[in-house]
């Protein structure tokens, strides 16, 4: 990436269990970018990916105060290959930019590791990118299990259309640098975490 330090790819698909893996890593003092917040920075009301999307979409994806409905958006394009592209075709490089500006900073701080925390490195291309690829992965039972019971009950059929439109585990984990499974309890997965942080990141700096 150009950096003078370390950037470290965290990624899983929905359900596995990345965010909380990235949680942790920041407990421990790792700045974690996350990519799912700067592309609710980057499409907050007034900025240009936002009116891009609008233009696409319509007016249907945003809120009653003019926000994205980031609910609508994800029933409109799971459903349809196409407009999932076209999203993202808006989003990847808006968030990348805004990323790139956030690690410099945090570079120039002193920190010597960043991780980047988002759902589709891999699906967009971006695993070579980094110094080491991060992959958290789970059962499909227990992946399916988390997901219907995201904001307050998911649709099955939403549930099944959003873990079909990633990246298989098993095809995504031959990427990998490094392996977290999360099939145990919160505590195992703190200690697993604190492990990979010793041994990658306290160790090496």
């Amino acid at each position: 990436m150009g950096f003078k330090g370390r950037v470290i790819g965290l990624t899983g698909n929905v359900s596995c269990g990345k965010s909380t893996v990235a949680r942790f890593l920041s407990e421990l003092g790792v700045p974690v970018i996350d990519a799912d917040q700067i592309a609710r920075e980057v499409t907050s009301r007034g900025a240009p990916a936002l009116t891009e999307l609008v233009s696409l979409f319509g007016d249907a994806i945003l809120d009653d105060d003019g926000e994205l409905d980031r609910r609508a958006v994800r029933k409109l394009v799971f459903s349809d290959p196409l407009k999932r592209q076209a999203l993202e075709s808006v989003l990847h490089p808006a968030i990348q930019a805004r990323s790139f500006e956030i690690t410099a900073k945090y570079f120039e701080s002193g920190k010597p590791v960043v991780v980047y925390e988002a759902a589709l490195i891999a699906e967009a291309g971006r695993a070579s990118d980094f110094d080491g690829l991060l992959v958290v992965r789970c059962s499909p039972a227990r992946q399916r299990e988390r997901l219907l019971a995201r904001e307050g009950g998911m649709p099955a059929e939403l549930a099944d259309q959003m873990i079909k439109a990633q990246m298989p585990q098993a095809e995504k984990a031959k990427l990998a640098t490094w392996i977290i499974d999360n099939d145990g309890t919160p505590d195992e997965l703190r200690a697993a975490v604190k492990r990979w942080h010793d041994e990658n990141i306290a160790r090496r700096g």
